[in-house]
């Protein structure tokens, strides 16, 4: 039985494929997933599920396919969310690993042909699957991680694919990927200012990256020379990358233009280059060395790559659902100083959830559909020039280089942790991936919503009492992004990922649909604010402000003006008497001296709370029951209380920074016994290569619970 089926809650069809993997496990390795428990003292099932948690035993008969109990594990998950989506699509990928393997056939020996009925149903399938899908794809396998660790945040391939630029905690650091390479840091900011996204110069001689990420605008770029380790930043703030050895482009997330400038003389000119279209930000920007450049844009959930040349490329039939031709809309050379750049063509790419450039000049962009994983070669024209089926829980694309490609799988644990009095976290709950909580005013409820860890998957809502210890946990819905308890505790305003994006939608404490509001484009990363009990207000898509709506008359309107920049994180007091904002300051303005945080009294006029140096910490409020004003720094993870008078800062406990990678969760709560709750988000990276045609190659690891591969 699976652990919640041995805990008397409501089992579905996960719990039948989490019994038929033990099954198929037995038959095919000789002995059972998990081991015998020693200690029954509390009972059988107690025991069982223990044993359970603590994942599979590697299978010790080695004449068997190592592959299969790679696929298994994931349908063993002690929680249902993490297993396959359905049984089919287990049964379908064993049948891609058999027709890769076919050439390497595996017999059955021994007592235990009873258990062969499960192996049958698995062959009907993989029959049935050969029969009425085209032939797969040669496939491409994980070989063990080249590096991983929980401080590793971020790493990009060197042009020759001999050395990673790699984040590992708040260090820029190059590793050799030659066994046994050395690591060279080459930047150490500490807390105050963070690296992020590097990018490797053609000639491979120097480092762009930014520093000190400011999740609420642009970053610093600064370039590192490799050999020597000296560095200085650019003139400007954004995301920047090398077109050449001789020239950097930059732009910032809601700028339209491109300026250029030579890395050894950083001064900006007037060359610049529109890039039009419809969209509200900019994520990204990639450079060739030919001057090709790729930006990602985003608007809502579209997400586009624009790929633009300095000449008119040419323009074959677009593919339908991934490349489509455009007219050039870049301006004409328009006098001195000017640039003129033309797209290309763009990629419509809602399906690719990583992307990276190989050293032969193309696009290898990773996909993802009922659980298969692709890496699709694409021109920079209108062409896929391969594709890849590729094995293995992956997320991301390094990058292609001799063939080879370099992937990288990011793991997230989401605790939700308990402060005394002490000042010392205490776990209550862990999620695998993303997950955003909120606090009932009676101090006991928790509603959360818990994500697999997949791009652009839809949370399950959840609600349980904290005396109970998270246990008994209806399922309200599963299409919820982060929600927010009314001020009475009756109702949640959650924000749901609807057919025509973000939306709102208020329910009661069961889940019952009430209200759905006229609120639109609307923030992915931002929970729903109750300004009081029937006014609710909600992030716009583009970050700069909240609109409201009144549920007793239907009005609506626009929380703030635009003038001091965006308005990221808003706070009801328990009162709903006053107001706490942060704001981004006026674009291009990023010093000490620009208020950050502000108050406002109902019905009366903003006012700047002058808090020291907040800027560089990015402080997100919080309001205990009994009105005061708590902050927690994003990039540090410090709380502190406010003075509300003098703007000083009492440090209470220190916690992780928040990556918000995903839901954006950095409020605090507050128990009824005075302690506060608040999410801690623990990051891991995993490098690998892959290799075609062969066999899963698992790490040699002793068995026992660490074994997850």
């Amino acid at each position: 039985m699976p652990p919640e089926q041995l805990r008397g809650q409501h089992a579905d069809a996960r719990a039948d494929q989490f019994s038929y993997c033990v099954a198929l496990w037995e038959a095919v390795y000789g002995q059972r997933p998990f081991r015998d428990p020693a200690d029954r003292s509390a009972g059988l099932f107690p025991a069982l599920i223990s044993a359970i948690a603590a994942g599979p035993v590697l299978p010790t008969r080695g004449d068997r396919p190592r592959w299969l109990a790679s696929l298994l594990t994931r349908g063993l998950a002690v929680d249902p969310d993490q297993r396959w989506a359905t049984l089919q699509a287990l049964l379908d990928e064993i049948a891609a690993h058999r027709a890769s393997t076919a050439r390497r056939p595996w017999r059955f020996s021994g007592p235990r042909m009873i258990g062969l009925t499960a192996v049958a149903i698995a062959a009907a399938a993989a029959t049935a699957w050969q029969l009425t899908r085209p032939k797969p794809a040669p496939q491409f396998h994980l070989i063990p991680p080249l590096i991983s660790g929980i401080d590793l945040q971020a790493a990009r391939l060197s042009p020759d694919g001999r050395q990673l630029a790699i984040v590992v905690g708040h260090k820029l650091a190059v590793r050799d990927l030659a066994p046994g390479g050395q690591e060279r840091v080459l930047l150490d900011h500490g807390v105050d200012a963070v690296p992020w996204s590097p990018a490797w110069s053609p000639d491979g001689k120097r480092i762009l990256v930014g520093v000190e990420p400011d999740i609420l605008g642009p970053e610093q770029p600064v370039l590192v020379n490799v050999d020597s380790g000296t560095h200085f930043p650019l003139p400007r703030t954004g995301i920047a990358t090398f077109l050449s050895n001789d020239e950097i482009a930059l732009t910032a997330y809601r700028d339209r233009s491109i300026e250029f400038i030579s890395p050894d003389a950083p001064v900006i000119t007037a060359k610049t280059c529109v890039v039009d279209g419809d969209y509200a930000l900019i994520r990204s920007l990639s450079g060739m060395p030919d001057g090709t450049m790729i930006v990602e844009t985003v608007k809502g959930d579209a997400h586009t790559l624009v790929i633009l040349s300095q000449t008119t490329g040419s323009t074959a039939a677009p593919v339908p659902g991934q490349i489509e031709a455009v007219p050039q809309i870049g301006p004409p050379d328009g006098g001195t100083g000017a640039r003129s750049c033309n797209v290309r063509a763009t990629v419509r790419a809602e399906s690719i959830s990583s992307f990276a450039l190989s050293d032969s000049g193309t696009l290898i962009a990773l996909t993802a559909d009922d659980g298969f994983r692709e890496l699709l070669e694409l021109s920079l024209d209108n062409e896929i020039l391969s594709r890849r089926r590729v094995s293995g829980d992956f997320d991301q694309v390094l990058g292609r280089r001799h063939g080879v490609d370099y992937v990288a799988t990011r793991v997230q644990k989401t605790h939700l942790d308990r402060i005394g009095p002490d000042g010392w976290p205490r776990r209550l709950h862990t999620v695998d991936g993303d997950a955003s909580f909120s606090l009932a005013p009676d101090g006991e409820t928790l509603a959360w919503v818990e994500f697999s860890g997949h791009a652009g998957d839809r949370g399950h809502l959840r609600r349980a009492s904290l005396r109970s210890g998270l246990r008994d946990v209806p399922l309200l819905r599963d299409d919820a992004l982060m929600a927010e308890w009314s001020p009475g505790g009756d109702r949640l305003a959650v924000l749901v990922d609807g057919e025509q994006g973000p939306a709102i939608v208020v329910i009661d404490r069961d889940g019952k649909e009430l209200r759905q509001l006229p609120l639109h484009p609307l923030a992915r990363k931002a929970a729903p604010v109750w300004l009081d009990d029937h006014r609710i207000a909600a992030a716009s898509e583009d970050y700069l402000s909240y609109q409201w709506f009144d549920l007793n008359s239907d009005l609506r309107g626009e929380l703030m003006d635009s003038k001091h920049g965006g308005t990221y994180w808003l706070a009801a007091s328990p009162s709903n008497r006053m107001l706490a904002v942060w704001r981004n300051g006026p674009p291009g303005i990023k010093d000490p001296a620009t208020p950050h945080l502000w108050l406002q009294p109902r019905g009366g006029q903003l006012a700047a709370l002058r808090v020291e140096d907040a800027v560089r910490h990015h402080l997100s409020p919080s309001w205990s029951p009994e009105g005061e004003l708590f902050v927690r720094a994003l990039q540090t993870g410090m709380v502190s209380r406010v003075a509300l008078d003098t703007g000083a800062l009492t440090p209470v406990v220190q916690l992780l920074e928040v990556p918000c990678s995903g839901p954006c969760d950095s409020r605090l709560m507050f128990p009824e016994d005075g302690d506060i709750l608040a999410v801690d988000i623990e990051l891991s990276l995993s490098l690998s290569e892959t290799v075609p045609d062969e066999p899963l190659k698992l790490p040699p690891v002793e068995p026992g619970p660490d074994w997850r591969r």
